[in-house]
């Protein structure tokens, strides 16, 4: 035998390796069954933890088919193990993710695992979606790439949070850009850092040219509301509310708005910004100036519509109106003109507004204003007439209708710096009283034109209702004229009377010396005695027809007249005094008219008493209030009455013969 040559030593030599080789192999089984144990552990672990995982682990081979997932896979999407694992994982990804998904893929593959988790949106079974945040890394088999196991955590709500939060700020993007009132951020400094389309419309400036820009720098704000602005954004970036302070706003463009801005402390990114919201009240502002503006208006009307009542007959009227005028226009001139109806001329009664300059004035004109007077052709007249405040082109060569020299108006206008020339008639119910004329010196313009228009028409009420007091004195001068006549003659036959009665004493006295010829002369003096009885009886009568005269003639003439007055306006006091003494006058035409023929109606004798007094059939028409043809009409009757139709004879003449 191979042993046998051995000696015992090395027999017990090779027993002891033996002994050492096989206790060595027993500590090898021992640690053999130890990592196997071990293994098994580590398997039911695995297993453990991948069945029961709240996370969702799903392995897949090279290609992306499923090859296991745990409960919490197979729940999230719906579908069971056995449904899973004839499926790939790149079915159930979008496919505006699978370029994202098959790179990420390949990099698995590459390096073993992924740099950066990923965010999926897979498709349930059930059509609906789950967002998945994955992490991935290869599994090996024999030094090999196997397949890939992924853990993925559910973030289908945080998802579904970030969209609503995302929706939100999309839905406060909108209504911050498309707000009605500006919206603005800005930084300790004053410069703008977001704004909204608001805030462009307010300021005028596009976004681009407002961001990276200070309002100082812009110069939005006129300088005396600088300090304000800085104080009160110092204070917002400390974190206090500025409450709504009102600017006044300077727009790209040069206009202006007013505006109610607040401001309160807001943090971004850790810097502390200011937000102010800004309210455009500039229309507002506008409506509060126009109601104002209506008040002052409505107030200036009331006081110069009673000072019109109140103004006493002797004062003028003329200068009072410019004066009224010179209160709305400010730095302006103002004419005050006067129509002559007769000679259809335009005549200047007040001048004001060059106190300094009328010296110059006069020097050039060689004349007093007051004392120029122009004629005016039926074209001017109308549109004088129009009732509007019209501009005049043309200058002072075409205010005076041509009749200062071109060259004067030239230097009068360097003299006095005129800029426009405006002008309104003093008209009412188709008749013209004058005219006002408003020369501005300045390029602002006129102000308050409709003011103006509503007290130029006011003014010619006034001027109306002087002509009519003017007209009425004259018409009471000449019944006094009238009344003065008529005593003449009373005084005439008082005298005549006393005669008679003077020769009737002689007579007396003389029938004393002698009784024989009181007998023979007492038929002579009762005949003298009945005569002078039928003298004093027929001066009654006279009185008596002078009286029921002058009565017919004042219900007839005057009355009317004073009615009209009374009811257009309150009367001034010395009406009804004039009232007084007329009911004692006395004039005969009115009875002798009338005894003419009695076929004359009230309105008739009416338009006579007129006519003799020298009115035209326009002037009658005003007076009465009746049309130009109602007058005309009037007339021919009148004439077909008293028997003179169809004859050359002035009318008024005529009556005047009575």
């Amino acid at each position: 035998m191979k042993d046998q040559g051995k000696s015992t030593r090395q027999l017990m030599n090779e027993l002891e390796k033996l002994r050492l080789q096989n206790a060595e192999l027993e500590k090898s089984e021992i640690k053999h069954r130890q990592v196997e144990e071990l293994l098994q552990e580590n398997q039911e672990r695995y297993k453990a933890f991948f069945d029961r995982s709240l996370c969702c682990v799903y392995v897949h081979d090279l290609e992306g088919r499923f090859l296991d997932v745990n409960k919490a896979a197979s729940n999230l999407l719906k579908y069971t193990k056995k449904d899973l694992a004839s499926l790939s994982l790149f079915s159930l990804i979008e496919k505006d993710q699978l370029p994202d998904a098959t790179r990420t893929f390949e990099e698995i593959k590459r390096t073993g695992s992924q740099k950066k988790h990923s965010e999926y949106q897979l498709r349930k079974k059930d059509g609906n979606y789950a967002w998945v945040e994955t992490e991935a890394s290869v599994i090996y088999r024999d030094g090999k790439p196997y397949a890939i196991q992924s853990i993925g955590r559910d973030i289908t709500k945080r998802k579904q949070a970030e969209e609503e939060l995302k929706s939100s700020e999309e839905v406060l993007k909108i209504l911050f850009e498309f707000a009605p009132d500006a919206y603005v951020v800005i930084d300790m400094d004053g410069k703008f850092v977001d704004c909204n389309k608001a805030a462009e419309k307010l300021t005028g400036y596009k976004k681009k040219e407002l961001l990276g820009n200070s309002f100082l720098k812009l110069k939005l704000l006129p300088p005396d509301q600088i300090p304000k602005a800085v104080n009160g954004l110092a204070k917002v970036t400390k974190g206090k509310i500025r409450p709504p302070v009102e600017y006044s706003l300077r727009r790209k463009d040069g206009s202006h708005a007013n505006a109610h801005i607040s401001t309160y402390p807001v943090k971004i990114r850790g810097r502390t910004l200011a937000t102010a919201i800004a309210r455009d009240i500039t229309e507002r502002k506008k409506a509060d100036e126009a109601r104002k503006q209506f008040a002052s208006s409505l107030a200036f009307l009331s006081r110069t519509a009673m000072e019109f009542v109140e103004l006493p007959f002797g004062s003028d009227i003329y200068k009072f109106i410019g004066k009224r005028l010179r209160e709305l226009v400010g730095n302006s001139f103002v004419l005050v003109n006067s129509f002559d109806e007769t000679t259809q001329c335009i005549q200047v009664q007040a001048f004001l507004g060059a106190r300094k300059e009328i010296e110059s004035v006069l020097k050039i004109l060689k004349k007093d204003l007051i004392e120029i007077s122009f004629p005016i052709s039926e074209e001017a007249r109308a549109g004088l007439s129009s009732g509007k405040l019209v501009k005049v082109p043309g200058g002072l060569y075409v205010l005076s209708f041509e009749k200062i020299p071109k060259n004067i108006c030239t230097i009068l206008e360097k003299i006095l710096n005129l800029r426009d020339i405006y002008v309104m008639g003093f008209t009412r119910k188709g008749k013209l009283f004058g005219n006002a004329v408003i020369i501005t010196r300045s390029r602002a313009g006129l102000e308050k034109k409709d003011l103006i228009e509503t007290f130029v028409g006011q003014a010619s009420v006034a001027l109306q209702r002087r002509r009519a007091e003017e007209e009425l004195i004259k018409y009471r001068e000449h019944l006094e004229e009238m009344v003065e006549e008529r005593t003449t003659e009373i005084k005439a036959a008082n005298e005549r009377l006393k005669q008679e009665i003077a020769e009737r004493k002689n007579v007396e006295r003389a029938l004393l010396g002698s009784e024989a010829k009181l007998q023979k002369q007492k038929s002579a003096l009762e005949q003298k005695n009945v005569a002078l009885r039928e003298v004093i009886a027929q001066i009654e009568v006279e009185k008596r027809r002078i009286k029921e005269d002058i009565e017919n003639n004042i219900n007839i003439a005057v009355s009317p007249i004073l009615e009209k007055l009374k009811i257009e306006k309150p009367a001034p006091k010395y009406v009804n005094l004039i009232q007084h003494h007329l009911n004692e006058l006395t004039s005969s035409f009115s009875s002798k008219i009338t005894k003419k023929s009695l076929k004359l109606t009230p309105r008739e004798i009416e338009v006579c008493n007129m006519v003799k007094g020298g009115l035209k059939s326009k002037d009658i028409s005003n007076l009465l209030n009746i049309s130009y043809r109602t007058v005309e009409k009037h007339r021919k009757n009148i004439r077909q009455k008293l028997e003179i139709s169809n004859k050359r004879i002035n009318l008024t003449s005529f009556l005047r013969e009575f």
